[in-house]
């Protein structure tokens, strides 16, 4: 078993399945990228779709960020992780 390669910078990209935040996780993902080696949480409010690229993140979060309870409960377990958030999502109404 492989040890594990610490992490200089932990990532949470809030709208990681659209178009900005999955090229910013693919990004961050690179052993060239500045401040890493990074980890990559990414986050949606829709379940992990099967076309996304399990490899670009190291964990999908997938909450409702109007709802505080459950983003209280979808996030409290990695906030002491995380030195980086990036919310990129969007929605139209």
């Amino acid at each position: 078993m492989e040890p594990e390669i610490p992490h200089a910078s932990v990532a949470l990209i809030v709208g990681v399945t659209g178009m900005a935040g999955l090229s910013l996780a693919e990004s961050l993902k690179k052993p060239t990228a500045l401040g890493g080696p990074w980890k990559v949480y990414g986050a949606a409010r829709r379940p992990q779709p099967t076309w996304f690229p399990t490899s670009t993140v190291d964990g999908y979060i997938a909450f409702d960020a109007v709802d505080p309870d459950d983003t209280r409960a979808k996030l409290s377990p990695i906030s002491g992780e995380v030195t980086h958030v990036f919310w990129v999502a969007i929605q139209v109404r």
